[in-house]
């Protein structure tokens, strides 16, 4: 059976087993029916089956009951553009809503999926043949009006970042946004002409389109992310750039990785 295919199911399968974001402080793990401990819960905790989907804590696209079984072959196909492709966290339909697809830029998903796939397409690269990872791999619990990763989560969820690495040694590492951006910053800090950026100074919008190398052996370019928000922020009402990126400069962007995939 293929070797690259094998190392990234067990690596699935590895994710499935931790439960670091689901402990008390004392390291028990919380029971989800007592409210006061599952304020500790930096996880996600479903109480009742949700569209197919089984009770309990959220593990996105690991926690489905009618996924296939992610077969070693696809895995295996995953790897041959030696692309890695790393966002910020799963999203609640990427958890729940088993129609989605489970690599996140199906045709059938949501407007940043869908972006993600054009982009690819753009450089003739097959989504398909993409390892797809997020900063934290659960959905983060919810607070406020969304699901924002914590500190604690991100480092849980590091060493997993880290074995994922290693075990692809990619020729290129996409990182879509500045929270994915940081997060590789914190595994391997980002040096430009021989100088090591300050953690304020790894932001998308000063390194985008850069082929950084070398990057923990390979080459880390900064992207933006494809979601809605910011290709709606592109421009100002006055036609004035403002804080976002459009699809079209999106793609001028992701030109540079053409050359090191090819290579």
């Amino acid at each position: 059976m293929p070797k690259a295919g094998i190392e990234l199911q067990e690596w699935r399968n590895s994710l499935k087993q931790c439960c670091k974001c689901r402990l008390l402080p004392d390291g028990r793990e919380i029971n989800p029916s007592d409210s006061k401990q599952l304020l500790h819960a930096l996880i996600h905790y479903e109480p009742k089956s949700n569209n197919g989907f089984r009770t309990g804590w959220a593990t996105a696209m690991l926690d489905k009951i009618k996924e296939p079984k992610c077969k070693v072959e696809l895995l295996e196909v995953s790897c041959q553009s030696g692309i890695l492709a790393v966002m910020e966290a799963p999203n609640y339909r990427d958890t729940y809503q088993l129609t989605k697809g489970y690599i996140t830029c199906d045709t059938d998903t949501d407007e940043t999926g869908k972006r993600i796939r054009r982009l690819l397409q753009h450089i003739d690269v097959l989504p398909e043949t993409v390892v797809f990872t997020n900063a934290v791999q659960c959905l983060p619990a919810a607070r406020g009006n969304g699901f924002p990763p914590t500190s604690i989560q991100r480092r849980n969820c590091r060493g997993h970042l880290r074995r994922l690495l290693d075990l692809m040694r990619p020729k290129v590492v996409l990182a879509f946004g500045n929270e994915a951006l940081k997060e590789l910053h914190r595994l391997d800090p980002i040096a430009i002409d021989g100088r090591l950026l300050r953690l304020d100074e790894v932001t998308v919008s000063q390194l985008v389109g850069r082929c950084i190398m070398p990057w923990g052996g390979t080459c880390l370019v900064p992207l933006y992310h494809p979601g809605p928000l910011v290709v709606n922020n592109a421009f100002r009402k006055d036609g004035t750039p403002g804080t976002g990126r459009s699809e079209s400069e999106q793609k001028q962007d992701i030109n540079v990785i053409s050359s090191l995939i090819q290579s």
